[in-house]
């Protein structure tokens, strides 16, 4: 059995002091003292065995999947075995969830946290609890070559001539409804992967979808020429990239925050982001810079 390293009991003792003096109210209202009982039980087992569980979602470049082999990689790959080296801990990959759907995993304790970044969604907020953002993701809106009804003004969206694709349930769902309401959603499965989101615009079922850099150039690649980003616009909005965990689980949640912050703060976090060529990325620790700008 793996023993706890010096370090990553220190930080643990730190986390647990300080996890006496708050309160959390989880989104069922149960009590605090459950909630305590919860993270000390998720703690203890992760020290027991010296591992974090986690689950993955796949979304080009930040975290891939090898469709022969399954073999990950990507963004928060390579982020999260980072945090396991910090930490002194295994990454355990135990299962592949959709961005919609991971919710009830944690809530049935099948892996200890979401180990991708995850857009922050309003309607989820409450359920959830979200470590300090590692990068930020401009997104851009994409639309069919040769479309120009929206060029130098993203405004044109909101008309209910307009379908907007997103994944049901997700982030991009919500944010559309809120920036343009008068459009119309035309709504992916929770399933769907990030290709076929792209596609249901390609294939003329929707007119418009907001997706990161990195995922479109990706699709480009494999498809080149059939999107485009609308011209003469910036990004429609810009997501931070955090972590996400249980309410409750506050001794997880500042451990992955304290590695995350040495991370950023020795620079290994910008030089993950250096090793992947697609995508536009504000780095933590460059004054905030977008990379391909």
């Amino acid at each position: 059995m793996k023993q706890p390293s010096l370090v990553l009991l220190t930080m643990i003792l730190s986390v647990m002091a300080a996890a006496t003096t708050v309160k959390i109210m989880t989104p069922d209202h149960v009590s605090s003292s459950s909630s305590v009982s919860s993270s000390t039980k998720t703690i203890e087992r992760i020290i027991r065995t010296g591992t974090i569980r986690c689950a993955y979602a796949v979304w080009p470049p930040s975290l891939l999947k090898d469709p022969n082999t399954g073999k990950l990689s990507g963004i928060n790959y390579d982020v999260m075995e980072l945090i396991g080296r910090e930490l002194d801990l295994k990454i355990d990959w135990v299962e592949e969830v959709g961005f919609s759907n991971f919710i009830e995993g944690l809530k049935t304790h099948r892996y200890d946290a979401l180990c991708v970044s995850s857009w922050p969604d309003a309607p989820r907020i409450r359920h959830l609890l979200y470590t300090d953002p590692y990068f930020y993701s401009p997104i851009y809106a994409y639309v069919r070559a040769g479309d120009k009804r929206f060029d130098g003004n993203l405004d044109k969206i909101d008309d209910p001539a307009v379908k907007i694709a997103t994944i049901d349930g997700d982030i991009s769902q919500t944010q559309a409804r809120i920036d343009y309401p008068k459009a119309n959603i035309f709504a992916m499965p929770q399933t769907a992967d990030p290709a076929e989101v792209l596609l249901a615009v390609v294939s003329r079922k929707a007119d418009i979808v907001f997706t990161d850099k990195g995922n479109y150039e990706l699709f480009n690649k494999n498809n080149p020429g059939v999107l485009e980003p609308i011209a003469h616009v910036g990004p429609a909005t810009i997501f931070s990239e955090p972590l996400v965990v249980l309410p409750g689980e506050t001794q997880l949640h500042s451990m992955l925050n304290l590695a995350l912050r040495n991370l950023i703060n020795n620079g290994k976090i910008d030089k993950v982001l250096d090793k992947y060529p697609y995508g536009d990325y504000i780095y933590p620790a460059r004054g905030y810079k977008v990379k391909n700008n």
